[in-house]
């Protein structure tokens, strides 16, 4: 029987490193791409047994590359286990599913929860691809929006240290998980400068007022902000996909 090969698409260099290891030392075929654009032509070109997605990837995110393979009567019935960027909640879960994937986890370390979705959802083979994924995704955007107004008016009111450096995590994760990149960036950048406000206090203040227009710019829109591809993290140069530590070894 034929090792079974996993497509990984990571954008993060030391992730997708322990993920290629660990998934070649669990017995399957690794083949490894940078964002969700080079990971749906590398389906196209490969046809991989299981699809490992973060939802947080260059110019194609994890959720639209899943609901991308679904359509597609070639790769439909190809598993796809997303990875998310932040704590989970049911409401991602739920977006997760509503799209057609198998599952959503939390990379671990070890690579063991990543591991273990892959080999469920080999056994269950992909579910059934439900409708309304874009309005599921709508809804978590104006909800995530509504909260990040009051909690950013709330912090810029009375600036608490610990409580808007777990704020701005939270911004960072579920910003990207949503696709909201502007949110993500800028608070990822508030959550560096928090790690000595003392010496970043004036340099704080400017980076909450930049979020707060973010937000209240897209909750008056009533959509996220743009996430058009330049207001993504740059992507990579496209490149060929790069086979497991294995394969090369071999």
């Amino acid at each position: 029987m034929h090792p079974r090969v996993v497509l990984v698409a990571e954008h993060d260099p030391v992730q997708q490193w322990r993920l290629d290891v660990r998934l070649t030392q669990a017995g399957y075929v690794v083949f490894c791409v940078r964002d969700g654009v080079e990971a749906l032509e590398e389906a196209r070109h490969s046809v991989p047994d299981v699809v490992v997605a973060g939802v947080s990837l260059a110019r194609l995110d994890g959720f639209k590359l899943c609901r991308a393979l679904k359509q597609d009567p070639g790769l439909r019935s190809i598993p796809v286990v997303l990875m998310s960027a932040g704590p989970l909640r049911e409401a991602a879960r739920r977006l997760a599913w509503s799209g057609g994937a198998n599952a959503l986890v939390e990379p671990t370390r070890d690579g063991e929860a990543v591991l273990e979705a892959v080999r469920a959802s080999l056994a269950e083979g992909p579910p059934r691809l439900s409708e309304g994924t874009e309005s599921l995704l709508a809804d978590l955007r104006g909800e995530f929006l509504r909260q990040g107004l009051v909690q950013v008016r709330r912090l810029g009111a009375r600036l608490d240290d610990a409580a808007a450096k777990r704020t701005a995590r939270r911004w960072e994760a579920v910003g990207a998980t949503l696709g909201l990149w502007p949110i993500s960036q800028r608070a990822r950048a508030l959550e560096m400068l928090l790690e000595d406000p003392r010496q970043h206090r004036p340099r704080i203040r400017l980076v909450l007022e930049e979020i707060a227009r973010l937000f209240a710019g897209a909750t008056s829109a009533g959509q996220g902000p743009p996430r058009a591809a330049e207001d993504r993290p740059a992507a990579a140069e496209p490149r060929q996909p790069v086979r497991s530590a294995a394969a090369r070894a071999g």
